[in-house]
């Protein structure tokens, strides 16, 4: 745990200097005791408990200290770790897409990679690779499912690129991701219409892109 201020007080009292002193039979010898009048604030005293006190706070901050030395990649603990990103909203990983097709979902043979997203706050960027080995039968728009934040309730928008999208034309470059809610699909920038199953060559095909948006 991290160091614990103490916050230190001093006695106060009307009469701070005065002192009572009382015989005590042998001479010239006298018990002294105080004679403050009113007193203000006790404060707090220079003994053996506030002392130890302050050593075992000490200690604790020099554990701390010596677990940060440990870590000499990010000089913070796990835990640490943990709690800031959590503060900040910061998160990376992989995600698992599913695809399908819009009217005909089918059953595509496919390997998905660099399926990675990173997330600070409510931005997310998505990233991902998909090479397909067979159509599978399915028909309609090409949709690609289980995004792992859904885009900004009210929002469904274009956002980033996606390229080395094979069609049976050749090659196609005109197709930018449309996000909504957990589903990617993909629109033609010069006629709008999305892209077709029906597009696609049946083998080999590879749909790359990288997404950026707005979460709640």
């Amino acid at each position: 745990m991290a160091y614990v201020k103490k916050t230190w007080t001093n006695r106060q009292a009307e009469y701070p200097l005065r002192r009572k002193l009382t015989a005590t039979g042998t001479t010239d010898v006298y018990d002294v005791s105080r004679e403050e009048g009113l007193v203000i604030e006790e404060g707090d005293a220079l003994n053996a408990a506030n002392l130890n006190d302050l050593e075992t706070r000490i200690e604790n901050q020099f554990a701390v200290n010596d677990t940060h030395i440990a870590n000499t990649t990010i000089h913070v603990t796990a835990e640490e770790k943990t709690a800031w990103n959590g503060k900040a909203g910061m998160e990376k990983g992989t995600w698992a897409p599913t695809v399908y097709g819009s009217t005909t979902a089918g059953a595509p043979a496919y390997s998905p990679w660099g399926t990675n997203y990173a997330r600070c706050g409510n931005i997310v960027v998505l990233q991902f690779s998909i090479n397909f080995s067979n159509i599978g039968g399915m028909a309609g728009a090409l949709t690609i499912d289980g995004v792992p934040f859904a885009v900004k309730t009210g929002f469904s928008r274009f956002a980033g690129s996606a390229e080395r999208i094979q069609l049976t034309s050749g090659t196609g470059f005109q197709f930018v991701p449309f996000i909504n809610g957990n589903k990617i699909m993909f629109s033609n920038v010069n006629t709008g219409s999305w892209l077709n199953v029906s597009d696609l060559t049946n083998a080999s095909t590879i749909v790359n892109a990288c997404i950026t948006y707005p979460i709640d």
